[in-house]
Parts: C-alpha cells; sequence; structure tokens
C-alpha cells in the first residue's frame, strides 16, 4: 500500500513487488526497535507464505525463496546428526530447496571440522537423509564474539 496513503488505487509495477517482497523479508529477520529478536529465515518465509496472494504475488514470492532459500547461504544450522554447520550454497533443484549443501564446522562434540556435505544424501538401509537441519541458529547463540564465527568460516 505504501506511503503516504492515496486514495486511488494502482497495480504495482513488477520493480516494486520485488521490492516488496525483499523488504519484508528484511524487516522480519533483522531485529527492529519494535522487536529485538530477528526472525530466522525459515519463520520468515512461513509469515510471508501466509500473506501470499493478499500482500505478495505468489509466483514471485515463490521465486524468491528459491533464489534465497529455505536456509540462505551463511545461515547457521544445528543438524540432527549432532553437527553444526553453516549453508555453503542453496540446492538448486527446486524439490531439494530445503537440503542445501553445508560445510560442517563442528562435529557433535565440538570440535572444529571442515568437510562440505549434500543434505540430499540418502542412507541406502533406511531410505532416509543421512542428515538433516533441525534448527536454524543465530551466531551469538555460540560465538561470543562475531568475528570468532566469521574466522571460523
Amino acid at each position: 500500500t505504501g506511503y503516504p496513503k492515496v486514495e486511488e488505487k494502482r497495480e504495482q509495477c513488477l520493480l516494486s513487488k520485488i521490492v516488496a517482497l525483499a523488504d519484508c523479508y528484511d524487516a522480519l529477520t533483522t531485529p527492529r526497535i519494535y522487536r529485538r529478536v530477528a526472525l530466522r529465515p525459515p519463520e520468515a518465509f512461513r509469515i510471508m507464505l501466509r500473506d501470499s496472494g493478499k500482500a505478495f504475488d505468489p509466483e514471485l514470492l515463490k521465486l524468491f525463496i528459491s533464489t534465497v532459500g529455505v536456509y540462505p547461504i551463511g545461515s547457521l544450522v544445528k543438524l540432527d546428526s549432532g553437527e553444526m554447520g553453516w549453508v555453503y550454497s542453496v540446492n538448486q533443484q527446486p524439490q531439494y530447496i530445503d537440503h542445501p549443501l553445508v560445510k560442517v564446522i563442528a562435529d557433535p562434540s565440538g570440535q572444529l571440522v571442515m568437510n562440505i556435505i549434500d543434505l540430499t544424501e540418502v542412507d541406502e538401509a533406511s531410505r532416509k537423509y543421512r542428515r538433516s537441519i533441525v534448527d536454524c541458529v543465530t551466531p551469538s547463540e555460540y560465538f561470543e564474539d562475531l568475528s570468532d564465527y566469521l574466522d571460523v568460516l
């Protein structure tokens, strides 16, 4: 709807629709004066998807999420294996949008490791994914100084 309030409704142009998506995502995933804790990307996308068709063009929102990824590059994630890693690359195959490449930075015991894993790998015996993301966390939960986190990257 924008500012200032206008009496006559007009159709948004394509670029305005794109900016509205990016602005909303940024507002949800960044601390604000009215909300000190930023939402994690998956939570922000859930809210945006709820407003799809009303506040956002559904096709553009789908394209935005597939471009950014459910877990954007650089997101710190916990895996069901107990490992900690950061999202190294968004998976380009739409069916695996929630299974990015992850650079594991710590094993379950907290020891530093540096190996890249593909979360689309399946265990042949169980036919289940070998590893999955269980949480997207903020670096400040695990690193006292953000520069420590950046050094690990």
